[in-house]
């Protein structure tokens, strides 16, 4: 069994993998098909960490600040991921953006909806650093030193410097628990639109579970 971070590209896809996965963000309109997983998206690594501190009772409640979902509204999923966690093999982790955002008591927030332009004036943009990558990274690995840890890259064929950079922190990573896994490796820019509708997303149910496959021969 493994716990799923990240976006919709890891999430969903871990939904057709040979293992069972706890997916804390189901497949689009059908959450109804997973109540008691759903925690939201994230995004940065340092979110990812603070997801996995609030799973294993180490950040406070009161400090959870979330804009998809509130602290109410996932409380019984925590807890159901929580109650699991021993019989959890490793954790599988996609830190996506090196952006992330604050509240004005300086309080991290999760799940937060880039696209919504009301929400995100009343927030604070922050970048993370590659020392502060490095940092979360091994904070992480430190927290789960008795799990295989999975981490996934976004995209890289694009070279977008801010996912370039995460890559670059990832591979420093010399952990025996640890593997990396870039499913843009399966194309190259002359195949990219047999795997891609946009740039961001896989382009059918078909790719998606080639690539799920392909993240369970890393596992």
């Amino acid at each position: 069994m493994f716990l799923t971070l990240g976006s919709c590209r890891v999430l969903v896809t871990m939904n057709h993998s040979r293992f069972e996965c706890l997916n804390t963000f189901q497949q689009p309109g059908k959450r109804h098909l997973n109540p008691k997983k759903i925690i939201g998206r994230s995004w940065s690594i340092n979110e990812q960490y603070e997801l996995l501190l609030l799973i294993l009772s180490k950040k406070p409640i009161t400090k959870y600040k979330g804009c998809e979902f509130t602290y109410d509204e996932i409380k019984e999923n925590i807890e159901y991921i929580r109650s699991m966690f021993d019989k959890i093999e490793g954790v599988i982790i996609e830190p996506s953006s090196i952006k992330y955002y604050t509240d004005k008591n300086e309080n991290l927030i999760h799940n937060i909806e880039h696209h919504k332009e009301e929400i995100m004036s009343n927030v604070k943009k922050h970048i993370l650093t590659e020392e502060e990558i490095d940092l979360y990274l091994n904070k992480i690995i430190n927290l789960l030193q008795n799990k295989k840890i999975i981490f996934v890259n976004h995209f890289l064929h694009t070279k977008i410097p801010n996912r370039m950079l995460i890559n670059k922190c990832l591979k420093k990573i010399t952990n025996k628990n640890v593997k990396i896994v870039t499913p843009s490796n399966l194309w190259d820019n002359n195949s990219k639109w047999d795997f891609l509708k946009d740039e961001k997303h896989y382009k059918n149910l078909k790719v998606i579970k080639r690539v799920a496959n392909y993240i369970d021969l890393h596992i």
